[in-house]
């Protein structure tokens, strides 16, 4: 450090080393050195544990290189030294050059800094963010002590994240037209059901190919320290490509040629910067200890380091290792059981099986029967006769061949009972004799079809052929194999929308009359393969699956739904309440459902059970003790909640089970809802009291004909006009993309509702938007900027008088525990046509509309919400009109004059009161919330004793329900 006058000092990188050196050797007794000199540079900090060499790589402010960067600088360093235990510590909050007056009160600081960075070593792998620094120093010492490993696959990920982008550069810069027809022409990347952007086709193909080239690599070093094969060499850096030609020819030699097949290296210039890249990912695998990550590894990094956008076109679903873990333990109970995946994707659940069929195998036989034949032979067996995997896109399954093939690295195999097919096509063939006689059907290479590279490719004499099936393994075109009724079925399905599916497809949905009459035409490609597994499951085999939540709520699931409770004994439902979902990346909630195929007695009981502890979070050793306790039927709190409930009540409400985050809040609310339901002053919401908003179509149409009343900013985000002035006769409205005022007649124009952003208070009857029903002077100027096509305006007026105004308004969308949402409903004096983002809620008169206003806004509603709302959108969720049609309100032709006086009176007192958000109003009892929830539960019944014992109790429990859903990932 640099000392300035008498008291001030400037802060370097070498401030930072005493510090450090003096908390080693005062409270871990480690001797360190700072500054060691080598070839070319210096280490900042060198120390040992026992006889384990660290190298110590420091950093201020916002790093000019990145930790991978860095890593790979400190590779030489470490070579030298004879390690590869790396720490690389960031410190975010100290800028280099900033100056201190006491440099001792700075040094005794540090200590308590929070720093980010990488640990890289024999015994901790993981990526520190905003963690103490003497934390760090004394977490990576006693795990060196007690030699106790933790390597953190996320860490791994978001390290090495960086480094693929990098490649993708490489890919980027050689010629694109070329990696296409490489990449694209022998994956088949676009047979399968995913939406392909043709404009970005190109840029998605050259960033997969920097995940494929990064997957190769991974590979080699994965399998020669696995194998420890001589015949391969160490992975070091390169000096030309042909060396890294060299590398991945010698592994072909052995095996895994899909993995190689596609011949990115030819495609890359022979640059300096090119090689620095790949040098950087040489080096930073060689620190990371892939060894010591055993959980399908390939296939969990090749999604987990896909871009969003790739694995949308792609239709990649991915189900976590966790929870492939606990599907597999839960349902596969002997060591010889057969299994399917009808939609295996890179085969992350048959890998899970496997290894639950070898520990049942372990656990059966006795140590003398497991000699190395033994488990030659079983492996053979399990890929050979027991686990079947089938998926649409060719890739995916040849990763499921090769991920299954290498459960045990030592012994390459060529033969696995996987295949590249529609698994749905299987319909007709499974109803025949030969299957459901177990004699089986063949799944055989398809006529005319020869496979030449990783996945089949066409080679066709006379006219094209479509590939229906195509048995699949590590080295390209499988054995034929036979298709016979399964012990279990076990599958994470594809949950695409039925609705954005190819015409071509729905209507070969259509065509499955099998399949339809067990899960119905109107659900989405899930049920489909829902009813498929129950027709190739044996009597009294498993079901188990990953699923929406939704298949316990709304019409389109009912016929699946009661199928299931009708023909299957469900055992288990379990929901994770700390991610969203059990597939990554997944947008849509979802649960883990195992069921047996019998009908179910009125005395079975099914398990439900909460999970307290993120998947990402949960180590193996804990899954273990959550399938323990649960079979032993013992909780453990810290891990997960659990109740049993009698599967017949599930006929009643399914989703009422399961809505929430905890065992305390589900019974609070469903004990609420008992009493609430009971009221003789309550009716559900029917068919014809509501009806979807104004939906703007073609996309563009809103920013041309909606005008925004700007009560808040945030409502302006999106917004095109915005109302500046309402005269009597016309308003003058502002045009941010032209940037002039327009004045727009009113008899042109229908208040509207666009959004409930800002929206606090009750009664909106001054703060309404408005929809353009007519033509304007400036219209097409604004038309060009955001629509070619032009508009029908007498079509627009059709649609407004069809829909009809209404005074108050349901939400489609909302997100409950967001500090913006205040209220659930609104009321207008005028009469308004809300968007396509509400439901109109016809009604007889104003007096009526306040009062359904003032109850949708009670904590009836709420917990009615709270316990039947689908998750399908993040913390968003999506209240469509079958789900509202679930929801009691007040039934107005059963209140006599007083209480609706009382409302009314209510109304004009809260009408304009600002609310804060929904969870304060409950967390800090809102006055005006509890008047409001006072009145409603008085007309509902409830003494004034009721209302003191519940309405704490059901604010808090809300109040839980929500930070929960705010705490979701």
């Amino acid at each position: 450090m640099e000392k300035i006058g008498v008291t001030m000092f400037k802060i370097t990188e070498r401030s930072i080393y005493e510090p450090i050196s003096e908390f080693l050797k005062k409270e871990l007794n480690i001797e360190s050195i700072s500054e060691v000199t080598l070839k070319k540079g210096f280490i900042d900090i060198f120390f040992q544990i026992n006889s384990s060499s660290f190298i110590v790589e420091i950093k201020l402010g916002k790093e000019e290189k990145t930790l991978t960067k860095a890593i790979a600088q400190a590779y030489n360093y470490a070579n030298q030294r004879g390690t590869k235990n790396i720490v690389a510590l960031i410190f975010p909050k100290i800028k280099s050059g900033q100056t201190v007056l006491n440099i001792e009160d700075f040094k005794k600081a540090v200590l308590m800094e929070p720093v980010n960075g990488y640990i890289h070593t024999d015994y901790w792998e993981q990526w520190i963010e905003n963690e103490k620094l003497k934390n760090v120093l004394e977490e990576l010492y006693k795990r060196f002590i007690e030699k106790n490993r933790k390597v953190d696959f996320n860490s791994v990920v978001k390290a090495i994240r960086e480094l693929v982008q990098e490649l993708y550069e490489v890919i980027r810069q050689a010629n694109s037209d070329e990696i296409f027809e490489e990449v694209a022409k022998k994956l088949e990347l676009f047979v399968g059901l995913g939406e392909l952007d043709k404009q970005k086709a190109k840029t998605q193909v050259s960033m997969l190919a920097s995940y494929l080239l990064f997957n190769q690599i991974l590979f080699y070093q994965l399998y020669k320290i696995k194998t420890n094969d001589k015949k391969l060499k160490e992975l070091k850096p390169i000096k030309s490509l042909n060396n890294l030609k060299e590398y991945f020819s010698k592994i072909k030699n052995i095996d895994y040629q899909p993995i190689y097949a596609i011949n990115l290296v030819d495609k890359i210039p022979e640059r300096s910067e090119i090689l620095n890249i790949i040098n950087d990912v040489i080096k930073n695998l060689t620190f990371i200890r892939t060894e010591y990550i055993t959980q399908d590894l390939a296939g969990r990094f090749f999604h987990a380091l896909l871009p969003n956008d790739v694995a949308k076109v792609w239709a990649a679903f991915y189900t976590n290792p966790i929870a492939a873990e606990i599907l597999a333990r839960l349902a596969i109970d002997k060591w010889d059981e057969r299994i399917l995946d009808p939609a295996c994707g890179s085969g992350t659940l048959l890998s899970a099986c496997y290894r639950r069929k070898l520990e049942l195998y372990e656990e059966e036989h006795n140590e003398e029967t497991q000699s190395d034949d033994n488990i030659k032979k079983l492996h053979k067996k399990f890929l050979e006769e027991d686990i079947t995997g089938i998926d649409i896109m060719p890739f995916a399954a040849h990763l499921t061949a090769i991920n299954l093939a290498t459960q045990k690295l030592e012994e390459p195999t060529n033969i696995v009972r996987v295949a590249t097919m529609d698994s749905l096509d299987l319909e007709s063939r499974i109803l025949t004799p030969e299957f459901k006689s177990g004699e089986g059907i063949p799944i055989r290479p398809f006529t005319g079809i020869v496979q030449l590279t990783l996945t089949p490719e066409m080679e066709l004499a006379k006219k094209p052929v479509r590939r229906r099936e195509m048995p699949v393994s590590p080295s390209g075109m499988g054995k034929e194999f036979y298709l016979k009724p399964v012990d279990v079925v076990l599958m994470n399905p594809p949950f695409s929308d039925r609705e954005k599916l190819p015409k071509d497809y729905r209507r070969k949905l259509k065509e499955k009359k099998e399949l339809g009459k067990i899960c119905g035409h109107q659900i989405n490609l899930w049920g489909y393969f829902l009813a498929l597994a129950d027709l190739i499951l044996k009597s009294n085999g498993k079901l188990a699956v990953v699923i929406p939540i939704n298949i316990a709520r709304g019409k389109a699931t009912e016929k699946i739904r009661n199928y299931l409770l009708e023909n299957y004994h469900i055992k288990y439902i379990l929901k994770t309440t700390k991610d969203l979902a059990f597939s990554e990346s997944a947008a849509f909630k979802d649960i883990l459902l195992i069921a047996e195929k019998r009908k179910p007695t009125n005395d079975d009981l099914t398990e439900i059970v909460f999970l307290k502890k993120s998947i990402k979070e949960l180590t193996l050793e804990e899954v273990n003790d959550i399938i323990n306790n649960l079979k032993s039927n013992i909780e453990k709190k810290d891990l997960f909640e659990t109740y049993s409930v009698k599967q017949s009540l599930f006929k009643e409400s399914f989703m009422k089970f399961i809505s929430t985050s905890s065992l305390k809040i589900n019974f609070i609310l469903n004990e609420f809802y008992k009493k609430l339901s009971s009221s003789p002053n309550l009716r559900k919401i029917g068919e014809k009291d509501i009806k979807e908003g104004f939906g703007f179509r073609p996309n563009g149409l809103s920013k041309i004909i909606v005008i925004s009343n700007p009560t808040s900013p945030e409502r302006l985000e999106r917004s095109e006009l915005i109302l500046k002035k309402e005269e009597r006769d016309y308003l003058i409205v502002t045009s941010k993309s032209l940037r002039i005022d327009i004045n727009i007649s009113k008899n042109k124009v229908i208040p509207a509702l666009r959004s409930l952003t800002g929206m606090k208070q009750m009664d909106i009857t001054n703060y309404t938007d408005y929809i353009i029903l007519s033509s304007y002077k400036e219209f097409n100027d604004i038309r060009k900027i955001f629509m070619k096509t032009k508009i029908n305006w007498m079509k627009i007026k059709r649609y407004a008088k069809r829909l009809k105004t209404c005074n108050v308004i349901l939400p489609d969308k909302i997100n409950l525990s967001s500090p913006n949402t205040f209220l659930i409903s609104v009321f207008s004096e005028k009469s308004i046509l809300p968007s396509n983002m509400f439901y109109l809620l016809y009604t007889e008169n104003l007096e009526s509309s306040k009062i359904f206003c003032l109850f949708l806004n009670s904590i009836a509603t709420i917990s009615q919400f709270i316990l039947n709302k689908p998750e399908t959108l993040g913390t968003y969720s999506r209240m469509r009109i079958e789900d509202w049609k679930q929801v009691f309100i007040l039934n107005l032709e059963s209140l006599n004059k007083e209480y609706k006086e009382m409302l009314l009176k209510l109304f004009e007192k809260l009408k304009k009161v600002e609310f804060p958000s929904i969870k304060d109003q409950l967390k800090n009892k809102f006055p005006a919330r509890i008047e409001l929830d006072n009145t409603i539960l008085k007309i509902l019944g409830f003494s004034d004793k009721d209302l003191e014992e519940w309405l704490p109790k059901v604010y808090d429990a809300i109040v839980d329900e929500l930070d929960a859903m705010g705490e979701v990932k």
